[in-house]
């Protein structure tokens, strides 16, 4: 039972991180209102397109089409972004994997040692 929940909060994770990256590329390219220039809005509404395109095409691996124009800025963020996504996949993997690790380890003392609690010499194999 255990290990389906900690499937299923991996899943989650996994969705909230791709999402967290899709609000980055929109706060990267959103206008800089504090700026004494006019901004761009065509070329920032196309930078985020562009590189939503390249972080989804990063996620399920599929490759983008060669005729499809793409700024330096778009790639790097996208990039940048995808580095992250996996970072905290990583990060979300081994936290619950540690969790996942100790309810084992616990449930596998509790039985060992006739349901008395950790911490009570535990009689080792």
């Amino acid at each position: 039972m255990k290990a389906m929940q900690t499937l299923f909060a991996y899943h989650q994770c996994t969705d909230a991180n791709s999402n967290l990256g899709l609000e980055e590329i929109d706060e990267e390219f959103s206008p800089d209102l504090n700026s004494m220039d006019a901004p761009d809005h065509d070329k920032l509404k196309s930078d985020i397109e562009q590189a939503k395109k390249i972080y989804s095409s990063n996620l399920t691996g599929i490759a983008l089409e060669d005729d499809t124009p793409v700024s330096i800025e778009a790639q790097n963020k996208a990039n940048a972004v995808f580095e992250l996504f996996n970072k905290r996949c990583r990060d979300d993997f081994d936290h619950l994997s540690k969790q996942l690790g100790f309810c084992i380890f616990q449930q596998y003392t509790v039985c060992k040692c006739g349901g008395r609690p950790l911490g009570v010499e535990l009689e080792w194999l």
